[in-house]
């Protein structure tokens, strides 16, 4: 729906969708019952502060590493940043009456679980909804409606399954149905690197498939789990963690995913592309991420704009099978069990093809 009211109207549509989408929430809170602590005085204005800040510096490590260099000052200066403020935070923590995140939670190892679980399922989740338009428009090709079209594979089962897992949930154990969805995202990574340009429906159905089965079955069980294994008067409390490390983890894939993707692509374009310089090469991975990658091949010389949309591809390609292959470590812990899709965490992505080089004119 958005890539269709992207390309009907403009990219400004998509967020008067979320503003309807809003209101019909917003009517329908008043009929949801919620839980209250009953003991609970005020805000944790300090964790809420020193949390927000260690995140926000995080976010800036990785958006100013490709661009600035990863030991640069301010690289370097907001993973420092992030520290500190992670440790004020923990401190502050263990100091307030009533905190934000009450860290003895963190002392029973199935709420740890559960709560880490968003955070890896949507690293990789995420990555792809971010990333895959993008590189379907920048280097494939497609309109924003065919891109939209193409992760329906994914999309639609996160949207169906959370309603049939949670009745299932009823009937099997909790890490069953877990370590069942971190399985089918692992393999759904794995078979995703055979992504290449230009690829169509039928190739990409499989793979996106397993991956969104994967993702929809595991939300239809974590909110549950979540609440489930502390106190009624404090699953508000639970509920938030696990938001909480869930939109954490979705800010850190996109940032870090959009910084591996920029500089594995800038470093890949430099050593096959010989005719373009390291601005012109900079410039087009920061595009053929973002998916608006004909405004840099306009800036270069007719004769080379050919070659160097197929360097770029198969550079953007490569970081992309790249990315994949890393973000299937997530489901793999240092307890997980020595199944095949842990035991092969550390295996190669994939063979690399050779790519193309722009000839010296």
């Amino acid at each position: 729906m958005a890539g269709a009211l992207v390309s009907a109207v403009s990219w400004r549509s998509v967020f008067l969708m979320n503003v309807v989408l809003g209101a019909v929430v917003l009517a329908l809170v008043p009929k949801v019952r919620e839980s209250r602590d009953p003991e609970a005085q005020q805000v944790d204005w300090g964790g809420l502060v020193t949390f927000s800040g260690s995140l926000f510096l995080l976010a800036m490590f990785f958006v100013e590493g490709p661009d600035q260099g990863w030991a640069g000052a301010a690289a370097l200066g907001s993973l420092i940043g992030a520290a500190v403020f992670m440790a004020l935070f923990v401190a502050v923590e263990l100091r307030v009456q009533r905190p934000m995140f009450d860290l003895s939670l963190f002392r029973r190892p199935t709420f740890i679980v559960v709560v880490c679980q968003p955070f890896t399922i949507t690293f990789g989740f995420v990555v792809l909804l971010v990333y895959l338009p993008q590189y379907f428009q920048g280097v494939g090709g497609h309109s924003s409606t065919a891109s939209g079209a193409l992760l329906l594979p994914l999309t639609l089962p996160v949207l169906a399954l959370p309603l049939i897992a949670g009745r299932i949930a009823g009937r099997l154990p909790l890490r069953v149905m877990l370590a069942a969805s971190s399985a089918l995202i692992a393999a759904g990574s794995v078979w995703l690197v055979v992504l290449q340009p230009g690829d169509s429906w039928v190739s990409l159905a499989g793979p996106l498939l397993v991956f969104g089965v994967g993702v929809g079955s595991a939300f239809g069980v974590m909110d549950n789990a979540a609440v489930s294994v502390v106190p009624v008067e404090r699953s508000g409390m639970a509920s938030g963690i696990f938001n909480t490390m869930r939109i954490t983890g979705e800010s850190v894939a996109i940032a870090g995913a959009g910084a591996l993707l920029a500089s594995l692509t800038d470093s890949d374009l430099g050593h096959q592309a010989s005719l373009l310089t390291n601005a012109q090469a900079k410039s087009l991975s920061g595009d053929a991420v973002q998916g608006r990658l004909s405004g840099s091949l306009d800036a270069l010389p007719a004769g080379s704009r050919d070659a160097a949309r197929a360097a770029v591809g198969h550079a953007l390609t490569t970081a992309m099978h790249t990315t994949l292959s890393r973000s299937r470590y997530w489901p793999c812990s240092a307890r997980s069990p020595p199944t095949p899709w842990c035991a092969t965490a550390n295996s190669t992505a994939a063979d690399r093809t050779p790519s193309p080089r722009l000839a010296h004119s």
